[in-house]
């Protein structure tokens, strides 16, 4: 019975390798024919989408009428029957009677374009009131011995430049000019300018009977006097440019107490003037 018992169990466990055996053996066969048939199956699939791509329209709008409407023989059914012509014509006609758009300036989200033409449009009034203000009767400044040049070489050469390069060619031919050759135009400046002040003169004494004309004018703030006191001490050392640069800088290195003097300065005109304007405040308008 030992010997039988062991047969057996020896038979079960060759029984059990065969079927493993087999079962594998079937496993790899199935995979071996997926993997060479997949590529003729992507094949076919890939074939027959083209082809459904290029028998159906392009426009996917078109696409989902035809899946309510069902696929017409002509695209052109679409229109009502209508034929290639006359769906272009109604076409143009739908565009003709649109309205045409007003166009819109490009703004940020900030609205930065709006305030700047807010800006712009302040500027301009600003400058149109400036002029409305001028006086009439007060004597232009006469034109220098550089601005006379100018105009002459602008005669002479009006065809050969446009204006920019006008002005920078009259200013390199100034600039080589010898100082005989700058005599005409300097003498014909002072004339001007002599006349200028005669005509300067009569107008104050115009404007001096007037209340306008004996307006006070404004005080000097600190500041101002203290540019007073460092423009005599560097006159000559720098151009005008650069003692306003500097006298600033100075201006702002000053402590507390070296800023006083002026500050004091500034209060007492300041007060003066006040007063100067309560007198004027008190001529009559007529006068």
């Amino acid at each position: 019975m030992t010997m039988m018992g062991a047969e057996y169990a020896l038979f079960q466990r060759r029984t059990r390798r065969r079927v493993s055996r087999s079962i594998l053996a079937a496993a790899i066969s199935c995979l071996s024919f997926a993997v060479l048939a997949l590529p003729s199956h992507l094949s076919a699939t890939r074939t027959s989408t083209l082809s459904q791509r290029k028998a159906a329209p392009h426009n996917s709008g078109c696409t989902r009428i035809y899946e309510r409407v069902g696929s017409p023989t002509n695209i052109y059914e679409l229109h009502g029957g209508a034929t290639k012509k006359e769906a272009k014509a109604t076409k143009t006609e739908a565009k003709e009677s649109k309205e045409p758009k007003s166009p819109k300036k490009k703004a940020n989200s900030n609205g930065s374009t709006k305030r700047k033409d807010d800006k712009n449009e302040k500027e301009s009034a600003k400058k149109k009131s400036k002029k409305a203000e001028r006086d009439a009767d007060k004597p232009k400044r006469p034109k220098s011995a550089f601005f006379l040049f100018v105009d002459k070489f602008r005669e002479e050469n009006r065809s050969k430049y446009d204006t920019k390069s006008l002005l920078v060619e009259a200013g390199n031919r100034w600039q080589k000019l010898s100082d005989s050759e700058k005599a005409p135009f300097e003498k014909q400046a002072a004339i001007l300018k002599s006349a200028y002040e005669k005509e300067m003169e009569a107008y104050k004494l115009k404007q001096s009977k007037t209340k306008e004309g004996r307006k006070p004018k404004k005080s000097m703030t600190a500041f101002l006097y203290y540019m007073v006191y460092f423009r005599k001490q560097y006159e000559g050392k720098y151009s005008m440019t650069e003692m306003v640069q500097k006298g600033g800088e100075s201006w702002k290195s000053l402590d507390a107490a070296e800023k006083k003097k002026y500050e004091k300065q500034a209060q007492d005109a300041k007060k003066a003037y006040e007063e100067e304007m309560k007198k004027w405040n008190e001529i009559p308008d007529d006068e």
